[in-house]
């Protein structure tokens, strides 16, 4: 490398390189500590800060997603909270953080976190689903079956979203409307166990 790139760089990229081959080898902790040290410091231009931004966030997700698949929903809320303050636009990671947050019994928070998602996408049926399940969960069920037909709006075939409004509707005290979405989602899945088992237990069976 020339004196002069080096000059112009101040060491940044090779602080981002070193970064970037942990992050390829997925060690992502190493890599994040790398990362670190360009937003900390005073090189690099405005090239390296910005990636080093962004796969820093990144590495936190993939830390997160290793944490969620294992149950550890609270440690992998904290590496998504550390993803979402790098890389607040990432609507994917504040979706993570909605599911976990809903494990975890954190409903407002999961309801706060896919409010956003479907503020910023409001075309994504299945956002529109996760809201309505943590209302639900939260004990909004009027709340929870104005997104749940939204959802259906827009994909009024998906087994799962009329399975979900039967058991909103339950939760309103509104069987017979609860009966007729379940029975709706066995009309479009017949292999639909789960709605089976809602249904007669609406029925009292």
């Amino acid at each position: 490398m020339s004196l002069f790139k080096k000059f112009l760089t101040l060491g940044g990229n090779e602080t981002y390189d070193r970064g970037m081959a942990f992050y390829n080898r997925t060690e992502y902790e190493a890599a994040i500590q790398e990362f670190e040290k360009i937003l900390k410091g005073r090189f690099g231009g405005r090239l390296y800060p910005q990636l080093a931004l962004f796969y820093a966030g990144q590495a936190h997700r993939n830390l997160g997603l290793v944490r969620m698949h294992e149950g550890l929903f609270q440690k992998a809320i904290e590496r998504f909270e550390k993803a979402a303050a790098l890389t607040p636009e990432n609507i994917e990671i504040h979706v993570y953080l909605g599911i976990c947050y809903n494990n975890e019994g954190r409903f407002e928070e999961a309801v706060r976190e896919f409010a956003h998602g479907v503020k910023e996408e409001p075309k994504d049926s299945q956002g529109y689903y996760r809201l309505a399940l943590a209302f639900c969960n939260q004990g909004r069920p009027d709340d929870a079956d104005i997104q749940i037909q939204k959802a259906i709006r827009m994909e009024p075939r998906h087994a799962d979203l009329h399975a979900l409004h039967g058991i909103i509707l339950h939760h309103r005290k509104d069987d017979a409307a609860s009966m007729a979405a379940f029975e709706e989602a066995i009309r479009l899945n017949p292999k639909y166990l789960e709605a089976y088992l809602k249904l007669a237990s609406v029925h009292g069976l």
